[in-house]
């Protein structure tokens, strides 16, 4: 496996094991593109920015409690910016939309384990859709349970330029204490949306049958003259309108228009891998336009030691 496939199995296969860490594998049900090897493929790849699509019906997980059978079905689909710099067959700079910017990556003979625990034996296969749509199909195998895991990644070049021009993230802080920004430029992201239901038979006495649904988006922008800022937001629906959303400082929802915000930035303090995280513990986010792959609004919410409040736009079209 190539360090650029690893990339993309990670993104995909560690978000699969977030949304449902118990299953023992996964599937897309997306058709495929011309079957070509991994030389053409690895040719396929240029410099640019991508959007990696992750798209899984997750099989049910089912296990007994006091004498019930607990049973979980979910279904989860990512859709992430990455930027790619090619600078000859075998060398790239690779950067993924996250905290630690740009890392050195190799494209030729990189063979790597993929790093994802609990899972062996995986093989890949790879076809292209277009010029700028690239497919990698994932057969794995779980290795508690021997289950075979399939599922497809997809790889869409949204730009020739390696540039993050994905968005916008504003920041307006009422304590000094933490720097403000307004960046139009360098700015990705990311949209995930899942749902699971779960069903208890017979019901336990304090516990029945439940579903949840979320959408989370993330935002990255350069921030602090040299560092890097993320907004999280995590709504408590899959499905997403335009409208008010509440913000809750803990994830457990009781209506479909709440949302928790958090920002992390190692200019805060830690490091770019364990950043400090600002929690807002009030306020609203005001979604004012949302598709599957783009959103923009406003938010004005409450972080202990003040307001934070500002717009955000991301577009992954």
């Amino acid at each position: 496996m190539t360090k650029f496939t690893h990339i993309l199995f990670s993104i995909a296969f560690l978000f699969l094991l977030a949304a449902c860490s118990s299953s023992s594998g996964g599937s897309s049900s997306q058709n495929l593109g011309t079957p070509i090897s991994e030389d053409e493929f690895l040719q396929s790849i240029t410099t640019g920015v991508y959007r990696i699509t992750a798209d899984m019906d997750l099989p049910d997980v089912s296990f007994d409690v006091a004498g019930s059978t607990v049973n979980i079905s979910a279904s989860a689909k990512s859709h992430q910016a990455i930027s790619l710099t090619v600078n000859s067959t075998t060398s790239a700079i690779y950067d993924a939309c996250d905290l630690q910017g740009p890392t050195s990556s190799n494209l030729s003979d990189d063979v790597v384990d993929p790093g994802v625990p609990g899972v062996t034996s995986c093989t890949q296969s790879y076809y292209k859709v277009s010029d700028t749509h690239l497919q990698m199909k994932y057969s794995c195998t779980q290795s508690d349970t021997g289950t075979p895991t399939e599922f497809v990644v997809d790889a869409v070049r949204l730009s020739d330029n390696p540039a993050f021009n994905l968005g916008s993230l504003s920041l307006d802080f009422s304590s000094a204490a933490y720097p403000d920004a307004n960046e139009s430029t360098g700015v990705c992201g990311s949209m995930v949306t899942s749902s699971s239901v779960t069903t208890i038979t017979p019901p336990l006495p304090d516990q029945g049958n439940s579903s949840t649904s979320e959408t989370s988006i993330d935002l990255v922008a350069p921030y602090d003259t040299d560092k890097r800022v993320m907004l999280e937001m995590t709504f408590s629906t899959d499905s997403l309108v335009a409208d008010t959303y509440d913000v809750e400082q803990y994830p457990v929802f009781t209506s479909d228009r709440q949302v928790t915000v958090t920002v992390l930035s190692a200019a805060y303090g830690g490091t770019v891998t364990s950043p400090e995280t600002l929690t807002a513990t009030g306020g609203t986010v005001i979604i004012d336009s949302v598709s599957s792959l783009s959103i923009s609004g406003t938010y004005n919410v409450d972080i202990g030691t003040g307001t934070l409040s500002g717009s955000f736009s991301l577009d992954l079209r």
